[in-house]
């Protein structure tokens, strides 16, 4: 944005936040992975909910806040899809709470995020300074409703290396804005929302049972299968159909197979019951086993806070209360022992909550678990079946895994056989694609600090699928003219690993291993080709031969295109020419009395050649002819080849052009020299471009986001009003916006054909605008009268402008009237 924006940005936001109340947060304990699931949000309440109040830009709906000792997470959804990580949507953070300090507009925030970045706000400006090791992620990337992401605690200001988060609480403010900048949306809409860091909970250091077989008190639900948002923290289960029950649960013809009394009868009606239990926890999930030991005698699907954590017997995908249940156990009476993840606790009340459900023929449900969470676990195998063994197709994926649990770290080895499989592997081992030389039996040893186990031996077998052609047409027959490149390909189907050799008259080509072959045309390379392919179920496949016939190249070189400057030109041919005749400057002639002092063949491309001519008069019309000039076989151009050209401004980065076109606009130097400090200016045009050269009193870099360039395209003072010009048409980073409405970007452009050189810092530059550019909301031109007025402008990273050439009204620039040139031979 120019500086204008900003001031007008200012006035807003001063006015909107010149009272601020603060809503306080009281802090969440969690440890949440950026990626855009949401899962490990369970348990964290909504902070904040936003009503719908923006229909120009992202339109906050709630927020979330946590953290851990890390990290400050923030998720946060959206009215509609949106992406609330571009230049139009800030994240103001005041970090001591106090709105009386730091970025007035932003209730007094010391830190601003955009776009991942941090920015220091601490003295009352928007941007004072970067901040380090911000440790931001987001996700997921683009437009979406639901967002979450983070930043370090650990961050500091750039300017004294002073820590960001030095108190307990902050307070935090997202902000949107349309693509002129204008602030659109707030949440909160009146206030900063403070918040409490959340203290590190204590480790546990003892087993802590949290769900008992036959103590703890359930509420559950087998009469309604309407139970609306029963997995939710704060749900009240007082209501109808709700009642209190302890283990075990159900009914069964053989209730001596369990360890304890069937205490809470079930409805022999319901499909599926809901049960809930709540528990008290106050320290850190890491480092630990979460432990189930689970009674069912069909299926059920359990939830922490909300969070899935494990499914049984269940099918995948969602369910309803007549989903049935995929199976029984198979040893009924008999504990299923497993974990479930800690990341849904919290540290207070959490809920537990189990969805049963009854299968294909009801004699009996059954449910009973105890939940223990314990710092020392030793290693288990959860199914001592796992891996299962595999029967595949060479080529194809496979996975062999087994379930674990301990508390880590858990070490993972596999063995093919008696031989360690080398590389980083866990519980799971994957071949893709899986080959016939992969084939044996594979078991797994896992070893924590309480000891070891090894799983069953799992039989992997792969078949292999001979190899067949699939085109027996291929390698087809190729006829080329000399010089051209050709290629030569087979189709095979059947199991990798497929090698490939290819036969030349028979005989095998060196390096010639892949399924295509490459090869330029010449009359040494003519014969049969064929390819052998082979995989291990096929020693030995031929494909057929296919003949290469070369033709002799009696193509004359013609001209392909001129273009001119004051003392250059560029020939471009039909096809790359003789490097010896292409570079004899006498084979070239130039009307107007031009000499042609030097020519050679560019060493990019084979087919241009560059003449280095005397001085040509710009916008001049001139013809070129060309004599003797030979292609890479001894073809010669026709005598007396031609092509007309006109001089003009080719923007290289090279100047020597420009050497006899005035110097319009002097600029002092503006200190302090952030940003770019602008000196002289240059202008000119043709009947295709408008050309503009400047340089600059320091090094400095015109490409950024922070340079603009604003043109008065029509004899109105109409526009985009700043620094005394009503500018039609922005120029920012070689993109071109809209203007002529009054706003700041009402849309792009279409056909700017900007270019500029030299690319990065310096001191000179020239860059060109197509005179042909349209606008696309209406597709009228923009360039509409004889004249046009422009300034240059700089800003430093604060988006304040420290330097316009000229100074102020723009430098007004009359089109030179030139013809159309008429190229051609």
């Amino acid at each position: 944005m120019n500086n204008i924006l900003s001031l007008l940005r200012l006035t807003f936001v001063l006015t909107a936040w010149s009272s601020v109340t603060l809503l306080g947060l009281a802090g969440n304990y969690k440890s949440i992975t950026i990626d855009g699931s949401f899962d490990d949000w369970a348990g964290v309440p909504v902070a904040y909910e936003d009503p719908a109040d923006s229909s120009e830009s992202a339109d906050y709906r709630r927020i979330w806040i946590a953290n851990d000792d890390e990290y400050l997470y923030v998720r946060f959804t959206l009215e509609r899809p949106a992406n609330p990580f571009l230049s139009t949507a800030n994240l103001a953070i005041s970090t001591d709470a106090d709105s009386g300090t730091g970025y007035p507009p932003f209730f007094g925030s010391e830190l601003l995020v955009q776009g991942g970045g941090g920015y220091d706000q601490r003295l009352g400006g928007f941007n004072e300074g970067e901040v380090n090791a911000l440790g931001w992620l987001s996700a997921p990337a683009g437009e979406a409703t639901e967002f979450e992401l983070r930043i370090a605690r650990g961050a500091r200001y750039i300017g004294d290396n002073a820590v960001v988060f030095a108190n307990e609480a902050v307070s935090l403010l997202l902000e949107a804005e349309d693509p002129n900048y204008a602030r659109k949306e707030t949440a909160p809409d009146t206030e900063g929302l403070s918040y409490t860091f959340a203290p590190v909970p204590p480790p546990l250091t003892s087993p802590q049972t949290l769900a008992t077989l036959t103590s703890s008190t359930w509420r559950l639900n087998d009469v309604s299968t309407d139970v609306g948002e029963w997995l939710e923290l704060g749900f009240d289960d007082s209501g109808a159909g709700w009642r209190d029950g302890t283990g075990l649960f159900g009914y069964s013809p053989n209730p001596e197979l369990y360890p304890a009394a069937l205490a809470t009868p079930l409805s022999t009606a319901a499909n599926t019951v809901y049960l809930r239990t709540k528990f008290d926890w106050n320290n850190a999930t890491g480092g630990l086993v979460f432990a189930v030991s689970n009674w069912l005698s069909d299926g059920a699907i359990m939830y922490l806070n909300g969070a899935e954590v494990r499914r049984i017997r269940m099918p995948a995908g969602p369910t309803t209360p007549t989903t049935p249940a995929t199976g029984g156990p198979s040893s009924p009476g008999v504990a299923e022992v497993f974990g479930v993840p800690g990341a849904p606790l919290i540290v207070g009340e959490n809920v537990l909550a189990v969805e049963l459900h009854q299968g294909s023929t009801p004699a009996d449900l059954v449910l009973g678990l105890s939940l223990t969470a314990t710092p020392d676990y030793p290693v288990r195998l959860v199914n001592v079946g796992e891996p299962t063994d595999r029967t595949v197709t060479a080529g194809d994926p496979v996975t062999l895994s087994a379930e674990v649990l301990g508390t880590p770290p858990l070490t993972f080895e596999w063995r093919k056989g008696p031989d360690l499989v080398l590389g980083e592997h866990g519980p799971a081992l994957t071949f893709d694609p899986v080959l016939k030389t992969d084939e044996g039996t594979y078991t797994l040893r896992v070893t924590n600090p309480g000891g070891d186990v090894t799983t069953r031996g799992a039989q992997l077998t792969v078949n292999v699928t001979p190899l067949t052609l699939t085109d027996p047409n291929l390698p087809a027959d190729v006829m080329a003219i000399e010089g051209e490149m050709v290629s030569f390909s087979v189709a095979a189907a059947g199991s990798p690993p497929v090698t490939y050799r290819w036969l030349k008259n028979g005989f095998p080509i060196e390096g010639a291993t892949a399924a295509t072959y490459t090869l330029a045309a010449n009359p040494d390379n003519a014969g049969l080709y064929s390819v052998e392919v082979s995989n291990p179920a096929t020693p030995s496949l031929i494909s057929r031969a296919a003949r290469l016939t070369v033709l002799s190249d009696h193509i004359l070189p013609t001209i392909a295109g001129v273009e001119g400057t004051p003392n250059r030109v560029r020939v471009t041919f039909s096809e790359p020419v003789d490097p010896i005749t292409a570079g004899d400057s006498k084979k070239y002639g130039i009307s107007g009395g031009l000499q042609v002092n030097d020519a050679s063949v560019s060493g990019e491309n084979p087919a241009v050649v560059v003449l280095t001519t005397s001085k040509q008069m710009l916008l001049t019309d001139y013809t070129l002819t060309i004599t003797g000039v030979k292609d890479r076989f001894g073809n010669e151009i026709a005598p007396g080849s031609s092509r007309s050209f006109r001089s003009n401004i080719a923007i290289d980065g090279r100047f020597d052009d420009w050497a006899d076109l005035a110097l319009v606009h002097s600029d002092p130097s503006e200190p302090p020299t952030a940003g770019t400090d602008f000196a002289d200016i240059w202008v000119t045009n043709d009947d295709k471009y408008l050309y503009i050269r400047f340089t600059l009193h320091t090094l400095g870099d015109p490409g950024t986001f922070l340079n603009n360039i604003f043109l008065d395209t029509d004899p109105e003072n109409t526009g985009f009003g700043t620094f005394g010009i009503g500018s039609e048409l922005l120029i920012q980073q070689g993109a071109g916006y809209q203007q002529k409405n009054g706003q700041f970007n009402e849309g792009g452009v279409e056909g700017l054909d900007f270019t500029s050189a030299p690319t990065g810092v310096g001191t000179e530059f020239e860059l060109r605008i197509s005179r042909s550019v349209r606008y696309e909301s209406d597709q009228l031109p923009v360039f509409v009268g004889e004249t046009v007025r422009f300034f240059l402008e700089t800003e430093n990273s604060s988006f304040v402008t420290t330097d316009t050439a000229p100074d102020s009204g723009g430098l007004e620039y009359t089109f030179v009237t030139v013809p159309p040139s008429e190229v051609g031979p």
